[in-house]
């Protein structure tokens, strides 16, 4: 994020990645400050305080970031490629490799990307929070990456009927297929648009997910309705 930083808002990520690099806070503390800035974040080790110049900074900073990360997707999530704003989807700044793993990359714009909350919850789980952490997925960022070497995908829609089909291409593209859990997100857009009984319930599940997996105190609840969601198939 520095590349595209003025002073003023290089000088405050300064600051929240030097908490993240003594340990004072952790890397999803000081992602909390960045997303949602305000005068006081009271965390359990230590308390951040910022300047109304420096909120105004964060704001400032985060909307550049927000831009240039929809207009490199092209307002599709980047790992599943559906169209974002559709599904019930909200718009989700996604770290490519986990900041827990990875803290000096909470910050890196080259790490982040949008996705939608179905890819980013089960990643959350799949992929990230694994003690035996192995990044084997697709790196939408990764120099000279194509999608379609990596993951076939077909999207067919009418009237009555909605088809999603992906096909593996690569090893990291089956992979993804495989830990982002892609055969349950075909089956659930299948039968989702032929029962109209089960796609209203999950409008419902998609409705209430963006709240829900906002907060890291009810994060464990988004994850229990989005499995949910799956196990409907």
């Amino acid at each position: 994020m520095k590349n595209i930083a003025d002073k003023t808002e290089r000088k405050t990520l300064k600051k929240l990645q030097d908490l993240i690099n003594s340990r004072s806070i952790k890397p999803s503390e000081a992602w909390g400050c960045f997303s949602n800035p305000k005068s006081v974040h009271a965390f359990k080790k230590y308390t951040v305080n910022f300047t109304d110049e420096e909120i105004k900074s964060l704001n400032e900073l985060r909307e550049k970031v927000k831009k240039i990360l929809k207009q490199k997707i092209s307002k599709r999530c980047a790992y599943c490629k559906r169209a974002m704003g559709q599904h019930g989807m909200s718009w989700n700044i996604e770290h490519i490799r986990c900041k827990s793993k990875h803290p000096k990359m909470t910050f890196a714009l080259n790490n982040l990307t949008y996705a939608c909350l179905d890819c980013n919850l089960v990643k959350n789980n799949a992929v990230d929070n694994k003690a035996n952490y192995i990044f084997d997925i697709i790196d939408p960022n990764s120099k000279g990456f194509r999608y379609g070497e990596n993951i076939g995908f077909l999207q067919l829609s009418t009237d009555s009927i909605h088809v999603l089909k992906y096909k593996p291409m690569s090893k990291a593209g089956n992979k993804t297929y495989e830990k982002l859990k892609f055969r349950e997100l075909e089956h659930i857009e299948l039968l989702c648009s032929l029962n109209d009984t089960i796609g209203s319930l999950c409008d419902r599940i998609d409705e209430r997910l963006p709240r829900l997996a906002s907060s890291d105190d009810t994060l464990e609840l988004a994850e229990f309705l989005q499995n949910m969601k799956f196990r409907l198939i």
